[in-house]
């Protein structure tokens, strides 16, 4: 997911504080924010004593610190890149290492989730397009050529320990998800924190797993404006899309999402929110199900009852709302 619109939980409609309150149960809450990944994530924590939640928040910006250091397309000595730099022998022993191994199984189980309607491998036609700096125009031999590249079935050969030919990894759909479940998931380990919940540049998720999670969905113009509610226990929710055109091509304006499949950048259309058990599955069904189109969305949706799935579509009336799985009340 390279876009978000936002996401905005009904408790995280806050600015940070500075000193941390107190409940009516004598909790100590708090609301801190850092801006990290390229966004800014906003935590809000209830715990036990202030110190035991700003422990908690400087535990889980420190972790997500250290993932977008790992993680990051746009850093040439982060250890992505220098995996999309090396030769394919050189992959398969990177590979196994301690920083890669977990980050390329995450990005193996959304290809698995979605069947493979989300490719963490369009790294090729990213470029091709120059998505990070405006938008190229591309001919059909060069989009072909990075189209076949971006197929993420090696990235499942590589995780199986099978020979696979070089590839290049994007984690721009699926890396924010991904950093905030390992920040989360360290909070077992701590005592004296109740409950955190984490909006992430428009992704919403919660600690711990069981805690109801409440947002509403932006109205894609006017994200003051919600457009949609939804209640659900645990998990995250993930937005992609928009209706803004963010790069040109070809004489036209798209997103910066790329349907892999077609190797094209997405047309603006509206906005897909995901639910998942996790933030990085969040992530991947959001960006697979915006990628499908207006038209496919929604039977994507429904192949995936796992989840859940409110689709926001642009019409000349204004706004068609669909429902889905685990959002469809």
């Amino acid at each position: 997911m390279r876009m978000r619109m936002p996401v905005v939980a009904a408790a995280l409609v806050l600015t940070a504080p500075v000193f941390a309150a107190r409940d009516a149960r004598g909790e100590a809450e708090i609301v801190r924010a850092r801006y990290l990944m390229g966004t800014r994530l906003e935590l809000t924590i209830v715990a036990d004593l202030p110190e035991a939640a700003d422990a908690a928040a400087e535990q889980v910006f420190r972790i997500i610190a250290e993932q977008e250091a790992i993680l990051s397309n746009w850093r040439t000595d982060s250890p992505v890149s220098r995996f999309n730099r090396a030769l394919r022998s050189e992959q398969r022993k990177l590979a196994r290492t301690k920083l890669l191994e977990p980050v390329l199984e995450a990005a193996a189980s959304c290809v698995s989730a979605t069947a493979g309607d989300f490719s963490p491998l369009i790294e090729p036609l990213s470029r091709i397009w120059e998505i990070r700096s405006g938008g190229a125009d591309p001919g059909p031999i060069a989009i072909r050529r990075a189209r076949r590249r971006s197929s993420p079935r090696a990235l499942q050969r590589l995780v199986a320990g099978r020979r696979a030919r070089r590839i290049e990894l994007d984690t721009g759909g699926f890396g924010k998800g991904y950093a905030l479940d390992l920040a989360l998931r360290s909070l077992h380990a701590t005592t004296g924190v109740q409950t955190v919940v984490a909006n992430f540049g428009g992704q919403i998720a919660v600690w711990p797993e069981d805690q109801a999670l409440a947002a509403s969905v932006a109205d894609p113009l006017h994200r003051e404006r919600a457009v949609a509610a939804l209640a659900v226990n645990g998990g995250s929710v993930a937005t992609s899309g928009g209706i803004e055109r963010l790069i040109k091509a070809h004489g036209e304006g798209w997103t910066t999402i790329i349907n892999p499949r077609t190797g094209w950048p997405v047309e603006p259309w509206g906005t897909v929110t995901a639910w998942a058990d996790n933030a990085t599955l969040a992530d991947c069904y959001s960006t697979a199900a915006f990628a499908a189109g207006p038209v496919d969305a929604p039977i994507y949706a429904r192949k995936h009852p796992e989840a859940g799935f409110i689709i926001v579509r642009a019409t000349p009336n204004g706004y068609d709302i669909q429902r889905f799985g685990k959002l469809a009340e």
